[in-house]
């Protein structure tokens, strides 16, 4: 993809707040790009390319979100019985994109784009009623963004489980 759009004019929006070495080459940049996702990094540039690559991918059918085959089930149980809401570092548009082409088992969702190689997906954004991102709900580390969360959905906060992959959340 990268190399594909490497030219656009689109795209260059995209590449130049890199810096100039990773702007050299689709090849540079790629390098660039992994070695701050190895770090973690949350750098503006990175988030901007990365929404980019997703709503190209996902709108044409080339990402497909792979989940362990208990979690779907989980989901579908959990949303008919709870009110579920997602809040996460990445953008909320990115939570919306990530949840609506959801992997499936042979035989269930829809195939993607032209159906070559493309995974069966189900759109799973139903099962969530609020999505929240440090933009909306503030930093994950801070209490305050968790009793938002509370305030806006109208819950107590004794009734609310949140599910994190940080310890320190």
């Amino acid at each position: 993809m990268l190399a594909r759009d490497w030219t656009d004019p689109i795209f260059a929006a995209y590449k130049t707040p890199f810096p100039a070495p990773a702007q050299a080459s689709p090849e540079a940049l790629i390098a660039h790009v992994t070695a701050l996702s190895a770090a973690d990094s949350k750098d503006a540039a990175l988030k901007k390319l990365q929404g980019y690559l997703w709503r190209i991918g996902y709108g044409d059918g080339t990402l497909a979100t792979p989940l362990f085959g208990d979690v779907v089930p989980a989901l579908r149980r959990w949303g008919a019985a709870r009110r579920l809401a997602v809040f996460s570092s990445g953008s909320v548009e990115a939570q919306s994109m990530f949840f609506s082409r959801v992997e499936v088992p042979e035989g269930e969702g829809v195939v993607n784009g032209d159906g070559e190689g493309k995974a069966r997906t189900e759109d799973l954004t139903g099962l969530f009623v609020a999505n929240y991102d440090t933009v909306s709900a503030g930093p994950k580390m801070l209490a305050s963004s968790y009793v938002r969360i509370c305030v806006e959905m109208r819950v107590d906060a004794d009734t609310v489980l949140f599910l994190s992959d940080n310890v320190k959340g």
